[in-house]
């Protein structure tokens, strides 16, 4: 948790909050769940496609790289390290602050 503190302070983690996915070009963009497959069973974030942070770099070649990455998780670890990989592979990415926690108390009280 500390990396991920310390890269958001110096600007290299790029977040946004759950409520600005209401403002995204979803043609443009692909929202990614990092979750387990077992995970989602409990709902998604609508439109998102599911690729298992575990299988991600086996995986990268199904994600648009013409489109940002918004990625997910539960809370926001898996996000990070989801993150790194795809901003390392030349995806240009966000995180969604809070991961699907957040996301479920913010948009779905």
């Amino acid at each position: 948790l500390g990396y991920i503190a310390e890269n958001k302070i110096r600007g290299i983690l790029e977040e946004i909050s759950p409520g600005d996915l209401l403002r995204i070009n979803r043609e443009r963009s692909t929202i990614l769940d990092l979750r387990t497959e077992e995970e989602t069973k409990g709902g998604m974030i609508d439109g998102a496609v599911n690729i298992p942070l575990d299988e991600l770099r086996e995986r990268l070649s199904e994600l648009d790289r013409s489109k940002t990455v918004y990625v997910y998780c539960r809370s926001g670890q898996r996000s990070y390290i989801g993150y790194r990989i795809l901003r390392s592979h030349g995806y240009d990415v966000r995180s969604v602050s809070g991961g699907y926690i957040l996301y479920q108390a913010v948009m779905h009280p």
